[in-house]
């Protein structure tokens, strides 16, 4: 059974609430919390790629809980589902880095699946940078301590053996084919002499050729 992505989602009075989480359920695994130190708790135990948020204007203010689990969480890409919100604030959170995407209600499910696969794809490429820069720095790390000549030698000697590969397996085919080349030949001739009774090396074949 194929892994399923892990998603967050912040607990809401929103009416489609629970019919989101049913849906998302079957394609990711989905996780809840209701409060900041519950999300803090869940991402401690289970790192996840993207959040959902929804910001409903007489609820618990999504927006502070947007910016507070962005600058606890800087990798976390946020999904904000705005009903009846102000589009200033939004806008501003929007542009301070806090949100990821932004969907008004009514939200299709579609523009949902689009936003949360944007979000999870833009966060593996986001680690799989991350990792080609920590190595690239160990590669670094691992040549300024080598003396410059055993680099060289290393390297140097890396490249000789795998010519040397090269060129043994390039010779070991050759002398293959001519072997194959060689036996097939002498299939041909012991077929000539024994299937036809004709020897192409006996002396009544060569009398016309020899002085």
């Amino acid at each position: 059974m194929t892994e399923r992505d892990p998603l967050l989602l912040r607990r809401s009075d929103a009416p489609g609430f629970e019919t989101v989480l049913r849906r998302l359920g079957l394609e990711y695994d989905c996780r809840v919390a209701a409060t900041l130190e519950e999300t803090r708790g869940v991402l401690a135990q289970h790192p996840v790629p993207a959040a959902i948020v929804w910001h409903l204007p007489d609820a618990e203010d999504g927006l502070t809980y947007c910016r507070a689990l962005r600058l606890a969480h800087p990798e976390l890409k946020i999904i904000l589902i705005a009903a009846g919100a102000d589009q200033g604030r939004v806008i501003e959170a929007f542009n301070h880095g806090y949100l990821f995407r932004c969907l008004t209600e009514p939200v299709s499910p579609e523009a949902l699946d689009d936003a949360i696969r944007a979000a999870i794809r833009q966060s593996e490429m986001e680690r799989v940078q991350s990792l080609l820069i920590q190595n690239a720095a160990q590669i670094d790390r691992q040549v300024l301590s080598t003396p410059y000549w055993l680099y060289r030698l290393q390297t140097s000697t890396s490249t000789f053996v795998r010519a040397l590969a090269g060129s043994v397996g390039v010779c070991a085919v050759t002398v293959l084919v001519v072997l194959l080349a060689g036996i097939g030949v002498f299939l041909l001739l012991y077929y000539v002499k024994s299937a036809l009774g004709v020897d192409l090396f006996g002396d009544k074949h060569l009398k016309d050729f020899v002085p």
